[in-house]
């Protein structure tokens, strides 16, 4: 390879395909999920409060591991994305200066012989 080929299309599907992924994610530790499993380890009743209290702590960990992997997640998607329409620009615009200087670039080759 002489150099850099990014394909947007393909770009796009993984980053949709990461952004899903982080998406449940994010979902599997939301609160309401974690309400209803302290709610089933509530039903333990004394027997269980020092698991109950374990386990919170854990999923309280667990959740701020999980909510920073999200957002740096996030960021690395919204980077790639970026990296990639910036490349496309560029892509256009060298096209662009390409195309501009050739033009250039043959009409002073196309000249008659003779002329200045």
């Amino acid at each position: 390879m002489r150099g850099w080929q990014i394909d947007p299309g393909g770009v796009d599907r993984v980053l949709r395909g990461a952004a899903s992924e982080a998406g449940e994610l994010t979902s599997a530790f939301a609160r309401n999920r974690l309400e209803a499993l302290d709610d089933d380890l509530a039903r333990t009743g004394p027997v269980g409060s020092g698991v109950r209290a374990a386990v919170q702590q854990l999923l309280m960990m667990q959740a701020q591991q999980v909510a920073t992997a999200g957002q740096d997640a996030s960021a690395g998607i919204r980077g790639v994305a970026a990296a990639a329409t910036n490349y496309a620009h560029a892509q256009h615009e060298m096209g662009t200066t390409t195309r501009s200087t050739a033009t250039v670039t043959d009409s002073a080759t196309l000249r008659p012989r003779g002329a200045v």
